[in-house]
């Protein structure tokens, strides 16, 4: 038997009481619950700081490579004196190869496994 006092109704028409999820509370359906969208400046950023890190990286790698391939030379006081301009460039990028050989390069082969 239905209860005269029941919230249940047969009536036509969209109550509250036929369509409970649209009632206020804990189990009720959001009303337009918008996700906010990350700024593309905040995207930006990381995007940025990995550009610039990437860079760095294959900077310090040619450099490097350069420096055990024998394209950049280092060269004693004496040459320096007498030597150009660019000759003096690849000095200074020679002297930094050697130094990232020297502290990276080297530290981390200790790191890999040794070929038989």
């Amino acid at each position: 038997m239905i209860s005269p006092i029941s919230a249940l109704s047969f009536k036509s028409g969209n109550s509250v009481s036929q369509d409970p999820l649209s009632r206020p509370g804990a189990y009720s359906n959001p009303v337009n619950v918008v996700p906010e969208a990350k700024s593309k400046k905040e995207s930006k950023k990381w995007l940025t700081a990995l550009g610039i890190v990437g860079v760095a990286a294959a900077a310090v790698a040619a450099v490097t490579v350069g420096y055990n391939k024998g394209l950049l030379k280092v060269l004693d006081a004496a040459e320096l004196k007498n030597a150009k301009i660019l000759d003096k460039a690849k000095h200074y990028l020679g002297k930094a190869g050697e130094f990232m050989d020297e502290k990276v390069f080297q530290k981390l082969k200790s790191f890999l496994p040794k070929a038989k």
